[in-house]
Order: C-alpha cells, then sequence, then structure tokens
C-alpha cells in the first residue's frame, strides 16, 4: 500500500476518532434547567437586585453540588427589571416587568421566573407568565392582590414568597392580645397610603374580632413635621397599645413627640420600621414586625448566616434571606413533582411544607404564604428577638 495513502488514512482515522469522542463528551454533559431572576440590577435600586442575586445564586450552588435538579445542573439568567424611557430613568413599573418576562420566556427560553421586587414590575411579570404557561415566585412583592386575577382568581402559577400586609396586620393583632394583654387599641393611620390603610385594617379586624376595641383612630401626613393635634386625641382615648403602620421616617418622629406629649402606651410598628435608620432610643419599648431577623435563635437561620458569610465575606440581609427561601421553595417543587412543567410544580407547590430561612411556610388557597411571623423588640438601644407569631389556619 502506498505510504503517503496509509499516511492519509490515519489521519482520517484519527479524525473521526476525535470528533467521536467530542461528541461523547457533549452526551455526557447534563442538560440545564435556566432559571430567570428578575430585579433591579441597575440605577438606584440595584443594591435590591444584588441581594436578591446573591441569596438565589448561593442557594443554586447548594443545589448543583448536590446533583442539580431531575438530572440537569441549574443557571440563573439575571434580567433588570429597571428601564430609562422618554426622559425617565430608574423606573421600575409594570412595563419594565413585562418587557423582562418576555425576554426570558422568548429570547432565553425559561420556563420560571423568581421576581420582581416591587409590586407593580411583578404584575407585569405575572400577566406574562399567565398569557405563556410559565411559573412565577416573587421573593419580596407583598401585594396579596398579585397572585390574583382581575376578577378575584387564584393565578394558578403564581406565589408569593413574603407574608402579605394582610398576615403582618392580623400577626400583631394577635400578638398585641396574646402577648401583651392589650384590650384598648389606637390606630394612627398615613393619609391616602395603602400600606398603612391595608395593614390597620387587617390589624382592626383581628383585634376586634378577638374582643378587643379601637378606642382611636388618627391619621397624619407623612410629610408633617409635627403631630401634636391627632396625637392630643389618642391621648384622651387611653389606648394600651398604638398601632403605627408605617415607614420608620415617621415612626422616629411620632414614637418621640408622642412620649414628650405624656402618651406611655406601648407602639407597634411594621415591616417599614425595620431599617438601619430607625432610631431606637426615641422608640425604645417598642415592637414592630420583620421578615427576617439575624438574632432568631433558630439553627436554620444561625447557619444560613455563617453559610453566606463564607461565600460573601458581608452577612445576607433580607433580600437575600429571601431571595434564597424562593430559590429553595421552586427547586424543592420540581424536584417534588419530578416534572419541568410549571402547572404540574405549582399543582405540587399548592401541597407542600417548608422550614425556611425566614421561618415555616405553606401555602393558602390564594397562594399566599402561611408563615411564621418574627416579632422584634426595641430594648436597652438595640433591637431584639421576642418571637414568631404562627399563621392562623386557613
Amino acid at each position: 500500500m502506498n505510504s503517503r495513502y496509509t499516511q492519509k488514512l490515519t489521519w482520517l482515522l484519527l479524525i473521526l476518532l476525535l470528533c467521536a469522542c467530542r461528541g461523547n463528551e457533549t452526551e455526557m454533559q447534563p442538560e440545564v434547567l435556566k432559571l430567570a431572576v428578575i430585579a433591579p440590577f441597575s440605577g438606584t435600586f440595584e443594591s435590591l437586585g444584588r441581594s436578591t442575586r446573591d441569596g438565589v445564586v448561593l442557594a443554586l450552588e447548594e443545589w448543583n453540588r448536590g446533583g442539580g435538579i431531575l438530572g440537569r445542573r441549574v443557571e440563573v439568567v439575571l434580567l433588570d427589571s429597571v428601564r430609562n424611557d422618554a426622559g425617565r430613568e430608574n423606573v421600575v413599573d409594570y412595563i419594565s416587568g413585562r418587557d423582562a418576562a418576555r425576554k426570558a420566556l422568548d429570547e432565553e427560553g425559561v420556563q420560571f421566573i423568581i421576581g420582581g421586587i416591587f409590586a407593580e414590575a411583578s404584575e407585569g411579570i405575572a400577566q406574562v407568565v399567565m398569557e405563556q404557561g410559565a411559573f412565577q415566585i416573587s421573593p419580596a412583592t407583598v401585594d396579596p392582590d398579585l397572585t390574583l386575577d382581575n376578577e378575584g382568581r387564584t393565578r394558578s402559577r403564581v406565589f408569593l414568597t413574603g407574608f402579605t400586609d394582610i398576615a403582618q396586620g392580623t400577626a400583631m393583632a394577635k400578638f398585641a392580645l396574646e402577648n401583651l394583654n392589650a384590650e384598648k387599641v389606637a390606630l394612627i393611620i398615613a393619609e391616602e397610603n395603602t400600606y398603612s390603610t391595608m395593614l390597620a385594617n387587617a390589624f382592626e379586624t383581628a383585634f376586634t374580632g378577638d374582643g378587643g376595641e379601637v378606642v382611636a383612630r388618627g391619621s397624619y401626613d407623612p410629610a408633617g413635621d409635627t403631630f401634636f393635634d391627632m396625637l392630643d386625641e389618642v391621648r384622651d382615648a387611653a389606648p394600651d397599645v398604638i398601632y403605627l403602620p408605617g415607614y420608620y421616617t415617621v415612626a422616629n418622629r411620632m414614637v418621640d413627640q408622642a412620649r414628650s406629649f405624656g402618651i406611655n402606651a406601648i407602639f407597634l410598628g411594621s415591616d417599614g420600621w425595620d431599617d438601619a435608620n430607625l432610631d431606637l432610643d426615641a422608640v425604645q419599648g417598642s415592637y414592630f414586625v420583620t421578615h427576617y431577623f439575624s438574632e432568631d435563635p433558630r439553627f436554620e437561620v444561625q447557619l444560613w448566616i455563617r453559610k453566606f458569610q463564607n461565600r460573601y465575606i458581608v452577612p445576607p440581609d433580607t433580600l437575600a434571606t429571601i431571595g434564597y427561601d424562593a430559590t429553595y421553595i421552586l427547586l424543592s417543587a420540581i424536584q417534588q413533582s419530578g416534572s419541568l412543567d410549571p402547572a404540574a410544580v405549582a399543582d405540587t407547590l399548592e401541597t407542600m411544607d417548608f422550614t425556611l430561612i425566614s421561618g415555616s411556610l405553606r401555602y393558602d388557597e390564594y397562594h399566599h404564604p402561611l408563615k411564621s411571623i418574627p416579632i422584634l423588640k426595641v430594648q436597652g438601644g438595640q433591637v431584639v428577638y421576642v418571637t414568631a407569631v404562627e399563621p392562623s389556619q386557613p
């Protein structure tokens, strides 16, 4: 045989063998399951998206080390829910959420979305998800209407992670009655503020439903500097507790002025008080609700903090924590359903119970989480963990 011919044949066989090996390597690579995280990854609210991303990524790394999901490696696609349009910058709204969801489904081939952070963007995501048969779990949105369509029916493939405003108002009322033995409450509500009003209404329903009495109802302008006229009525009503659902900026001024006005009733606050800028001297002795507290003595919480700091150096904040929890919920439901069909995953999730970093959780018929709600107290110049109020039976 011609030596040149033999050499060509040898090279041909080597090339064929190399191609075959590469083909086998491709076949051996595990398939990929892609999840999308839709959050603000630019602009004013970039830090919120970064925290959420860090929690999600840590959860995915843990699942992948354990073999992934249904034999697939899990990867994440990050999509920004911020848009700049017509001279407006850093806009996070229905349109930005809708557009990000369409990109996730149409361009990235994603069927499972973790997001958004703000209610309007989350609504844009939810509508696309329901139109195209995908799945959404929002880590941070607490608006109970997100999981409902325009006719009040439950959106079958949309779930929340954080407790709703109704749930936290109810929990604080339960705490006031059972832990503080309160019988009379004054409600102080921000004018034309849906958040404050929804919380106050939920508190009142639960408090009066179990025998408590609302003895005063005051309103205030959040931009105001003084509240003495309204506080005068509250003082005359002599409540045991005062429920002030709102933000720390108002709590700092309101409680301080109430004390100087001779009001000694215990103030109760909402998750809007949970901020590093809460004036601990001014609100001394008050209680408020949070989604996550690093001093929670539960083993899950302390282990989580160590894991997060080992990965990112800094301690986790609330968004990182509930981002991790949302991912764990979703992946657990996929694993238990044994399917990548969003409808099957949603059906399975409706039946599951979880022990999460942010508390125990199960879902009601509206896909709202029934979960334990931490109560904190400002005491001795610091914030301390008091207890967790367990959800009412559905």
